[in-house]
């Protein structure tokens, strides 16, 4: 049971802190508070499951992934756009009132989010990449 809340918790972590008063009241958030307090009183982290999503080119990897969360996580387009492994990371900020995004370390606006991955994407063009780009997410 524990770790389908994770499962749900981390799918739903962005969608939910875009939704602050759901956020709070969710059923969600008892649940990672509850996981947190195991972690505490034992002296262990648990780790949260990862997602991750493959498929053939313009499959709408990009456009499932922001469909899950809820909000735009990345840009989509007809043909090939992502050309490297994007990596996000979703963290709980028990003091953040607003969603704070890093892009590789660098903190931007939420709503730049889709373009900043947009412009990398087309920095590449022509090329794959194995380098990880990172967005961090911190509500």
């Amino acid at each position: 049971m524990q770790v389908v809340a994770l499962i749900a918790f981390h799918v739903s972590l962005v969608q939910s802190a875009w939704h602050a008063n759901l956020f709070e009241t969710s059923r969600m958030m008892q649940a990672f508070t509850q996981i947190k307090d195991y972690e505490n009183e034992f002296g262990s982290e648990m780790n949260v499951p990862s997602i991750v999503v493959i498929g053939v080119e313009s499959a709408g990897k990009s456009t499932l992934l922001s469909a899950i969360v809820g909000v735009p996580l990345t840009f989509t387009q007809g043909n090939t756009g992502t050309r490297c492994p994007v990596r996000y990371r979703l963290r709980y900020g028990e003091d953040a009132k607003d969603p704070e995004v890093k892009v590789m370390g660098q903190v931007i606006p939420p709503e730049k989010l889709p373009e900043k991955v947009q412009l990398h994407m087309e920095s590449l063009a022509g090329t794959f990449r194995a380098d990880t780009f990172d967005v961090e997410i911190t509500s």
